[in-house]
């Protein structure tokens, strides 16, 4: 197998999803063992969360960083399909919230987006650069970000700033 480049972790802990530079590989946390083997097809995997056998993964395109898409597959019948698609500036960053996803993107702004109305909720702007870091904290009420400028930003998410 190729060098992992990435690993992100189910939120309940049972599947680990990690990206060489051909494919995208699914492990199971429990054992160890490979479950799924994806072809890449030029997308970076950015977040991901588990709603018991069904997978969500937001991934952004390598090939043209101004698109990523949110994706979801039942493990048990492997059936996929597009969720959502995000039209911004390439994405490096995302994270979960509930029903939303939370992106940053190379020009240092942040978007959550609703995963049910398929609509963007809020935009955050306060970074000069791409956003390199994105961590929602435990309460998933307010999150940090960090940007290749130099600053580290908290952001309220119900006060919108």
């Amino acid at each position: 197998m190729d060098t992992l480049k990435r690993l992100i972790i189910s939120n309940d802990g049972r599947y680990v999803l990690g990206q060489t530079a051909e494919n995208i590989v699914e492990w199971s946390s429990i054992d160890g063992r490979v479950l799924q083997l994806f072809e890449k097809r030029g997308m970076n995997p950015i977040a991901m969360k588990s709603i018991g056998r069904k997978i969500q993964v937001a991934f952004s395109n390598a090939k043209n960083g101004s698109e990523a898409e949110l994706l979801s597959w039942h493990l048990d019948n492997e059936l996929l399909s597009s969720a959502l698609s995000i039209v911004d500036e390439e994405v490096t960053q995302g994270v979960w919230r509930a029903n939303e996803v939370i992106t940053a993107n190379q020009n240092g702004e942040i978007s959550i987006w609703d995963t049910e109305t398929r609509s963007l909720r809020l935009k955050f702007v306060g970074h000069q650069d791409r956003v390199s870091v994105l961590h929602l904290h435990p309460s998933q009420e307010s999150f940090i970000s960090a940007s290749a400028d130099g600053s580290v930003s908290q952001w309220s998410i119900n006060e919108g700033r």
